[in-house]
């Protein structure tokens, strides 16, 4: 390889400074004087002229000067650039010149510079009349630095070296020209183009010792100082214009400086993170450890932020990332600060299901832990559910988070962790009170809410969930309220659903098909959580009993609000009572009382087992709700009597294979027991709508399925199984209805595609068997038109061939007309002949 013979200058190994770095720290100190700047540098810069192809991105000799009083020099060191030497349009090999590298803030910039190559190029570039005498050449050279490059640090990349980063495999280009790279060099990428320089001299390359390379080697400590010293020009240059992006909030850097496995992730590059991949598998193995797999040291290094390149695969959901970095070894069980979130924790939050059955399918260094805790003790499942949503930009996926909980659920995942000291917010119970329906419903599949289930400890499956339907009426109180507080909150009840009924109906909807109470009264908490207090507040309270409430509270806003936000929270509140009427919902319940009656025990937290009296100012009459003004604000007494007709026709339903299956299971139990949870069975009072038993009215009931006591109001209808008829609650009843109309649907949908499958088989048959008219011109086409060329000739033959198969066409089917009419009286004929031997007989 050869190399440039520089005339002595500052850029040569005789300077005062030689190979040693001058670098800069903080200081108080804002302006250098331009003795110490000279100090460093051992010369004046000079910049090119346009004129002579020297002038480098605007800068010159003058504008240069203008910034002696802020300029600030940060680093400055004695480097090699390498260059490619071409013959025609072959590399021949590479050319190595020394240089000075020196960056700068005040401007923020990078200066590549060379000594002057004469006497007269100095001349040159001051601009200096031919009569001016100059120095002995000798020391015009020491005096001067021409700034061979400059560059921008906010349009340059660094792609550091090989020496220093094992996985900087460069740019896309070819393994043989990758090959040709010399380990210690970095590149400078700028728009116009790639500087290739080393810490290190040709001489010193040539001697590197494999111990020298190691990392603390020398060889390795002065590449490393050069690559951070251009590295925090880039981040410092940078810093004010990156835009943090909240749990990834620099990565921008791994953009600007490129090599190691993170730039890779990030820029989306599989096909170099592949290769970089192999590279660090193929190099330093570490003893005793597999070769397929990267040393830990590699894999696994953390940026500043504590990030592995695993942790920014899963936040951009790189599932085929995801696979290379844990093929080769990546760990799984490294979190990040502050949240304590794993890369399962991380894959979830972006509701990335490929990624995490690829995480959970890891083997090395271990298995990790389908149920392991963030710094809030919440699983990957839960946080999916709760705080997972979908990258900005990507289209919406309705199924994501369902396939999200699958996933989790096939290496044994679960929503809520298991003996914890801090209690957790059932997920279903957050999003309602977010009104999310899509994910209540992916969210609801995903857990047991269908009786027999352990996991109710006695509860009803509202209280199981914490009351989701209460949760998500809550919600629109407070919003209501917080519009009253502040006009400009009319934001919270803007309504953006796709679908005609609004988010807070659709949420529920999705409960109530799901065999959630539409009369239930809140009982209480059998623990604190974060919005326990919410909940509490409500103790006694049946859903339309709150919706209610904020009917009234929005009758308040009549004078503040505009005609648009009164008519869309009357349209929520009209839709939610009509639903909860149309699925059993009574408008004539009692007042809430603040504690359920005749309880004989209780081992839940309610508003009743702190305080026996309600809040003050507390206006229990107005909840009234056959008041004439509390119907108009729900929507009208023609609307609710026409819901209620709905509910009132249906009388039973035929019980689906589910429901069936519970009911079955539940008769063979013996008696039922009370419980003390909320929602729980009690001999003296419904456990739905709390209302007491008595001997003749309102006799005790029992629900088939929840095996709990009941009211005749709150198990008015039926559930047939075979011949015999059950007594179920409404919200079971209508449950059941739900699934028996799903199997009907199903049912239809499976019969309607294989009819599909079938006709299409048919078609293809058809399309296989060749038609009549095929059949025909096969038969006799074949010796018309040799008949015919050879007496007429070709061109003839053609005209002729088609007059005669039309006139042999029309024969056919006059022939065909004659035989079917021929056949016709010979049928009348067997007839009568029928007839004439039966009347003889």
């Amino acid at each position: 390889k050869g190399q440039d013979e520089a005339p002595a200058g500052p850029c040569t190994e005789s300077s005062a400074e030689g190979d040693e770095s001058f670098v800069l720290v903080e200081s108080k100190r804002q302006i250098f004087s331009r003795d110490e700047e000279m100090k460093a540098i051992g010369a004046e810069i000079l910049f090119g002229k346009l004129d002579d192809g020297l002038r480098v991105d605007d800068w010159t000799n003058l504008r240069w000067m203008s910034t002696s009083g802020e300029r600030q020099l940060r680093f400055c060191k004695v480097v090699t650039r390498t260059k490619e030497s071409r013959k025609g349009l072959f590399r021949s090999g590479e050319q190595c010149a020394r240089r000075k590298l020196a960056i700068y803030e005040n401007p923020d910039l990078i200066l590549l510079l060379r000594s002057p190559t004469s006497k007269s190029e100095v001349r040159n570039l001051l601009d200096l009349p031919d009569g001016v005498a100059l120095d002995d050449e000798k020391n015009i050279l020491k005096s001067f630095l021409v700034a061979e490059s400059v560059i921008d640090p906010l349009t340059c990349i660094l792609r550091l070296s090989q020496l220093t980063t094992i996985t900087s495999v460069g740019s896309n280009v070819s393994d043989e020209k990758e090959g040709q790279r010399r380990p210690s060099c970095l590149e400078l990428v700028t728009p116009t183009e790639t500087i290739s320089l080393s810490a290190l001299s040709p001489e010193q390359e040539r001697a590197l010792s494999k111990k020298q390379a190691l990392p603390g080697g020398p060889a390795f400590l002065q590449i490393a100082s050069l690559e951070n010293a251009i590295a925090n020009a880039l981040y410092h240059a940078h810093g004010s214009h990156a835009e943090p992006d909240g749990i990834a909030d620099v990565a921008w850097k791994h953009q600007v400086v490129q090599g190691t496995l993170h730039s890779f992730v990030i820029s989306g590059n599989n096909a170099m993170l592949e290769r970089a991949i192999k590279a660090a598998v193929s190099v330093d193995p570490s003893s005793g450890e597999s070769t397929v797999h990267v040393p830990s040291r590699i894999i696994d290094a953390q940026d500043e932020s504590g990030r592995t390149a695993l942790h920014y695969a899963c936040l951009r959901r790189a599932s085929h990332a995801v696979s290379l970095l844990t093929q080769a070894g990546a760990s799984c069980s490294i979190p990040i600060h502050p949240g304590g979130f794993f890369p399962v924790h991380l894959s979830a939050l972006v509701r990335d299901d490929r990624s995490l059955s690829v995480i959970l399918s890891a083997t090395h260094p271990c298995r990790p832990d389908p149920n392991e805790l963030d710094a809030l003790n919440r699983t990957p499942a839960y946080l999916a559910a709760v705080e997972g949503k979908l990258p900005m930009g990507m289209e919406h996926d309705t199924d994501s988070l369902g396939r999200c909980l699958s996933a989790l659920e096939a290496w044994g995942g679960q929503l809520l962790p298991n003996n914890i000291l801090i209690a957790l917010r059932n997920p279903v119970s957050i999003l309602a009170s977010r009104w999310a329906h899509q994910e209540v419903a992916a969210v609801i599949l995903h857990n047991q809410f269908r009786y027999p289930a352990a996991s109710f400890e006695g509860m009803s499956v509202g209280a199981s969930f914490q009351y989701p339907i209460h949760a998500a009426l809550i919600t629109l109180r407070k919003r209501i309220q917080m519009i009253r507080e502040n006009i400009e909150n009319e934001y919270l009840l803007t309504d953006d659903n796709d679908s005609p009924e609004s988010a807070l109906v659709g949420t529920i909807r999705v409960l109530l098909e799901h065999g959630f109470e539409a009369n239930e009264r809140l009982e209480g908490v059998t623990e604190y959580f974060e919005g326990a207090s919410d909940l509490i507040e409500y103790t006694g309270y049946a859903p339309i009993q709150i919706l209610a409430v904020a009917a009234l509270d929005a009758g308040s806003l009549k004078d503040v609000a505009t005609t648009e936000l009164m008519q869309s929270i009357a349209q929520m509140v009209a839709g939610s009572v009509e639903l909860l009427v149309r699925c059993g919902a009574r408008i004539t319940l009692d007042l809430p009382p603040a504690i359920r009656p005749r309880r004989t025990a209780s081992s839940c937290i309610s508003k009743g087992s702190n305080i026996n009296t309600w809040a003050e100012g507390e206006d229990h009459e107005s909840l009234k709700i056959d008041r004439t003004t509390l119907v108009l604000l729900l929507g009208g007494e023609a609307r609710l009597v026409r819901a209620k007709d709905q509910w009132s026709q249906i009388k039973s339903v035929e019980a689906p294979g589910r429901t069936a299956m519970s009911i079955q299971i539940q008769a063979s139990k013996g008696s039922i027991e009370d419980s003390p949870a909320p929602g729980g069975s009690d001999e003296l009072s419904c456990a739905i709508c709390w209302k007491e038993f008595g001997a003749i009215m309102n006799r005790r009931q029992k629900c088939s399925i929840s095996m709990r006591y009941v009211c005749d109001e709150c198990s008015g209808k039926r559930i047939v199984v075979g011949k015999q008829e059950y007594r179920v609650s409404d919200g079971q009843f209508y449950l059941a209805r739900v699934d028996a109309t799903r199997q009907v649907t199903d049912a239809a949908a499976h019969q309607k595609a294989r009819a599909a499958i079938r006709a299409e088989e048919v078609r293809a048959a058809r399309e296989a068997i060749p038609s009549e008219d095929d059949n025909r011109e096969s038969l006799f086409g074949s010796m018309l038109d040799k008949a015919a060329t050879l007496v007429l000739g070709e061109e003839d033959a053609a005209d002729l061939t088609g007059r005669q198969v039309d006139g042999l066409g029309s024969q056919m089917n006059q022939t065909r007309d004659a035989l079917n009419e021929r056949g016709e009286k010979l049928n009348s004929l067997g007839e009568k002949t029928s007839a004439l031997a039966d009347s003889s007989a």
